[in-house]
């Protein structure tokens, strides 16, 4: 990888730590430049605005997701077995710190085109899940499926995060479970 693109990594992966913490709104070009011993006008010689630092960060975010959650659950045989697969790993997304819960509390100080990445991103996640759901419980019942997959993993997140519950996962994978029983 040659100097400038190894560069531009380096900026981008630290943006996407620090987004993890205080949101993409939160992101400072003099605060990236002091974690990574960059000047400022170093910075800017790789992202000429912070709109296009934000895109650049929830594109490394997507690619993350993509990786950890999306590639190894969709590889699982069959529909039940992807969508359980698919619950775990976005647990585990969400206890390591998710930068889409972050992105969602400050929707309204993005600029729109980071506010529209965002919601194309988070529809296509949606989409998965309902085709999941669809396949595994029918589509009359796919809509609640993925409501329920939603809340419970925010319900797991707050439990982890606010409260340590430590026995939060186990429930919370019982409980989905149990939605997909239910017929």
């Amino acid at each position: 990888m040659e100097k400038g693109a190894s560069t531009r990594a380096a900026i981008v992966g630290e943006a996407l730590r620090q987004t993890t913490r205080a949101g993409l709104d939160g992101l400072s070009f003099g605060t990236l430049a002091d974690a990574l011993a960059l000047s400022k006008s170093g910075l800017f010689a790789h992202f000429k605005a912070k709109e296009a630092l934000q895109l650049a960060v929830l594109e490394a975010a997507n690619e993350q997701f993509q990786a950890k959650v999306l590639t190894p659950a969709l590889a699982r045989p069959g529909p039940r077995e992807q969508l359980l697969t698919l619950f775990t790993r976005y647990l585990d997304w969400m206890r390591d710190g998710c930068v889409y819960s972050m992105v969602a509390q400050e929707m309204d100080a993005l600029p729109e085109p980071v506010r529209a990445a965002f919601r194309d991103g988070q529809r296509r996640w949606r989409r998965t899940i309902g085709k999941l759901a669809a396949e595994v419980v029918g589509s009359e019942r796919s809509a609640d499926v993925e409501l329920q997959f939603v809340g419970l993993a925010l319900a797991f997140q707050q439990a982890v995060k606010v409260f340590q519950d430590i026995g939060a996962r186990r429930r919370v994978l019982a409980a989905f479970e149990r939605t997909l029983e239910m017929t």
